[in-house]
């Protein structure tokens, strides 16, 4: 399951993955962009089935797999 957000805070994240039906899903990616304070702060590793992917890991996944073209083509 995927959950994206422009925006996000500490509390948004948390809302999502004490709600997360783990009985349906592996796994929950919760990405997002632009994360407030709280967020960019937390270390990710209170939930074993939620991942929290940041902007810096964004931008390393977006490179890794060779997407930055596409990405440049899409702000152009």
């Amino acid at each position: 399951m995927i959950q994206v957000k422009s925006q996000a805070s500490l509390r948004d994240f948390r809302d999502y993955a004490d709600d997360f039906p783990s009985g349906q899903f592996r796994r929950l990616y919760f990405i997002v962009h632009s994360p407030d304070k709280s967020l960019e702060s937390y270390d990710g590793t209170e939930y074993d089935e939620v991942e929290l992917i940041l902007p810096n890991r964004i931008s390393m996944m977006v490179a890794d797999c060779g997407l930055v073209n596409w990405v440049l083509d899409k702000v152009r």
